[in-house]
């Protein structure tokens, strides 16, 4: 399901920018410079960056049951 949700995500994000960068491109093609292709890995560096920093902050399960370990007396 978690799956699901990052692709569903991804695919919003990747639609939006790919309609926003011709606008900002002469001819409308993204790998004509090196400035416009190092503009884009940036970008997509600091949308990963959110979004791990986002996960590890607003986690699934929190830490504390994270680090419990099985107790086998019971």
């Amino acid at each position: 399901m978690c799956a699901v949700a990052v692709s569903i995500g991804v695919g919003a994000w990747v639609n939006k920018y790919l309609m926003i960068i011709p606008v900002f491109s002469d001819d409308a093609r993204l790998s004509d410079s090196l400035g416009q292709l190092g503009l884009s890995i940036v970008l997509a560096l600091a949308f990963v960056s959110v979004l791990y920093a986002l996960t590890k902050r607003y986690s699934t399960y929190s830490n504390w049951e994270m680090s419990l370990s099985p107790n086998p007396d019971r």
